[in-house]
């Protein structure tokens, strides 16, 4: 431990990936970005944080640490791998079959043998408890408080200490689940709960359901995880540290310990707080993030300059988990994701990935599938002597092999099997881009690119080039770009609640109460994650002509609720459906079904270094692959030896530490005063 107290200078930001964790340092005083790219550890992802910290070049100055914020994994992967705790589902006698019974939507309508996804608790772990609530939020039946003391303390018995408690109407009136609340920490003083009214207060009874029971399944993991965070940072003077928040805000650790659904995406949120940064230094308003690192690729849409969020996320078809997080769409597409032959003899690339262990062929640690990283090795992108900066070594020898004997399966060579891995790579990614913007209404040729993590640079100008995008911004030290978003992470907290009323039948004092204290919610819970800034409220409502199942959100741009204020907020609803449906009804109801409050708290980015101007000359030159031309002389250049202002014509490969950017023949490049790239693609449509 340090003995001076140094002055508090550096913001820090650690995201854990499945291949590499990433580490950021701003000097707040004058701009400097630091980073540190270090191999994962999916054991115990903690050692990896640490690992970063201390191999980073302030590990003898972390008491000058002033925050720290951590993008995480540690829920996702427990619900990926089904790692989670063991739940007691405690809901309204006559429910316990809601996790089971689901929707009856199917994956795929013809396929005969498709199951619906198991949920997150055991049936046996089910139990009905006799009360009722009325969708007003009267009590028809009370709590059997006997029946359930019972009920917790069977389960109790069988070594369960973990429940989510899920009452009908109870984002109306909580009482129940609160009282049930009591009545199992009275019976067993060390358990976790997760009740429904806090985590989703809003109606559909399964959403709802799955929602809180992932909560549930995911704190005892969450909490153990915190408490050996927080030992650890003490153990080098880090005090002030922070969660990354799925809907790009960040908590402190007492509250993730509570609420860790709502760190999901935690780690990605913060690739899309970077983009929309970065992208905006260029002056885009719409644009794309593309995050792709070494298992799998994240797409998001931001327009005019904002991101956009949603609460419908699935942690696989029929599992809904329904929090507020940045709309961003997941493909297993990365640097480690593995080329292999189906049945039919076609290649295919992914999802399955070679992770940080054993990792691509090239790596050297015994992996012996072909990778993507495999490829661009092979076809000259990545230089063997310069991976990370020179601190890995990449075997080109046993890149070649793999990618040959995958070639010898296709009759291929090895650099026809690499360029195929490439191309497969790209389309999967345009087709995921396709559905996240043209299904969407949205024009390709009015987006910018943004492209950041370990691969994503790699493949930026293919996959631009085939969705209709000109212009890529590829920002500093893109391999670290989530860890760069989470220093510049704002606080944000969303609360929503189902209350139903009509167009025709409306309570104006009702909505008035209902958003005054769901934005005293939000600021509470903003204050308390250590926000006492001044605070930015937004509100919304969800509405839905009459007899249709899902509503659209509507922005509430005014303070005070009236009669003009609502007829307006109509007409806005009839245009918005116009423009997302084709069509409006003015002579239809509309229903109100939510009501939402944001509270926000925009941080101040720290300012980074401005950059000399240096002569944008190429290091050496070497033949490199590229899809539209096959293979070419290509200059390549130190992206540390460029400086503010350089300008060049492609073919170009860019060398940085974390990562390696591709401009194709036909692009230029160009920096701005901190660094950043512009690649402006030729217009050939």
């Amino acid at each position: 431990m340090n003995n001076t107290k140094t002055p508090a200078r550096y913001r820090v930001g650690i995201d854990t990936g499945g291949t590499f964790t990433d580490f950021v340092s701003i000097d707040e005083e004058s701009g400097t970005l630091t980073i540190t790219k270090t191999s994962s550890t999916p054991q115990n992802p903690i050692d990896g944080v640490v690992n970063s910290i201390d191999e980073s070049t302030i590990t003898n100055e972390t008491d000058a640490v002033s925050q720290l914020i951590h993008g995480t994994t540690v829920t996702t992967n427990a619900l990926i791998e089904r790692t989670g705790a063991e739940i007691g589902y405690i809901t309204t006698d006559g429910f316990t079959d809601v996790p089971f019974i689901q929707r009856i939507n199917r994956k795929d309508h013809y396929d005969l043998r498709w199951d619906k996804p198991e949920p997150l608790v055991e049936r046996k772990n089910c139990h009905g408890i006799t009360e009722r609530v009325n969708y007003k939020g009267e009590v028809l039946e009370p709590l059997d408080e006997a029946g359930l003391r019972e009920t917790v303390r069977e389960l109790s018995e069988q070594g369960i200490d973990t429940y989510a408690v899920i009452f009908l109407f109870s984002y109306v009136n909580p009482e129940h689940e609160q009282r049930t609340q009591e009545i199992i920490f009275d019976e067993n003083p060390d358990a976790t709960v997760s009740l429904s009214h806090q985590v989703y207060s809003k109606w559909r009874e399964y959403e709802r359901a799955s929602t809180t029971l992932a909560d549930s399944y995911l704190k005892p993991d969450m909490q153990s995880y915190i408490d050996e965070f927080e030992h650890r940072m003490d153990d080098r003077d880090i005090t002030n540290t922070a969660i990354m928040k799925s809907n790009g805000g960040v908590m402190f650790p007492d509250a993730a310990r509570q609420n860790p659904v709502h760190t999901i995406t935690s780690g990605p949120a913060g690739g899309v707080v970077s983009a929309r940064y970065f992208g905006s230094s260029f002056g885009f308003d719409d644009m794309v993030s593309i995050d792709m690192g070494g298992t799998s690729c994240d797409l998001s849409i931001l327009t005019d300059g904002e991101q956009n969020y949603t609460t419908n996320f699935e942690l696989e078809f029929g599992l809904p988990i329904n929090v507020p997080m940045i709309d961003i769409a997941t493909i297993g597409a990365g640097g480690g994701s593995i080329a292999w032959i189906d049945e039919g003899g076609l290649l295919n690339v992914g999802p399955r990935s070679a992770g940080a262990q054993p990792g691509p062929a090239c790596y050297g640690r015994g992996g012996t599938n072909p990778a993507v990283t495999d490829a661009h090795l092979v076809l000259g992108r990545l230089n063997p002597d310069f991976f990370l900066g020179g601190k890995l070594d990449l075997d080109e020898e046993a890149a070649y092999k793999t990618l040959e004997e995958l070639g010898d399966k296709i009759e291929m060579s090895a650099e026809e099997a690499a360029a195929s891995v490439l191309q497969i790579t790209n389309n999967n990614m345009y087709n995921a881009l396709s559905a996240e913007l043209v299904e969407r209404g949205h024009d390709p040729q009015q987006f910018a690119m943004v492209s950041f993590g370990g691969a994503g640079p790699l493949h930026a100008a293919e996959l631009a080039r085939k969705s209709g995008i000109s212009n890529i911004v590829v920002p500093v030290h893109p391999g670290v770009a989530s860890a760069t978003g989470l220093v510049m992470a704002d606080g944000r907290v969303d609360y929503e609640q189902t209350m139903a009323m009509r167009s025709d039948q409306y309570d104006l004092e009702q909505i008035e109460n209902l958003f005054e204290s769901l934005t005293r919610r939000a600021i509470t819970d903003l204050e308390q994650e250590g926000f006492d800034g001044e605070t930015d409220v937004t509100m919304a409502m969800g509405m839905r002509y009459l007899g249709q199942n899902y509503e659209i959100e509507v922005p509430v741009g005014f303070d005070e609720v009236t009669e003009q204020n609502l007829t307006e907020l109509f007409d806005w609803f009839h245009q918005r459906h116009e423009h997302l449906y084709g069509f409006q009804n003015t002579d239809e109801v509309i229903e109100i079904i939510s009501f939402k409050a944001t509270a926000q708290q925009p941080r101040q980015s720290p300012p980074l270094e401005e950059l000399p101007e240096r002569d944008s000359t190429a290091k050496e030159t070497r033949e490199v692959y590229f899809e539209e031309t096959g293979n070419v002389v290509t200059d390549i250049y130190d992206r540390d030896e460029l400086g503010q202002n350089a300008v060049a014509d492609g073919p170009a490969i860019i060398e940085d530490t974390d990562a390696t950017t591709v401009v194709p023949p036909s692009a230029t490049f160009e920096t701005d005063t901190y660094g950043n790239i512009l690649i402006e693609l030729e217009d050939d449509r």
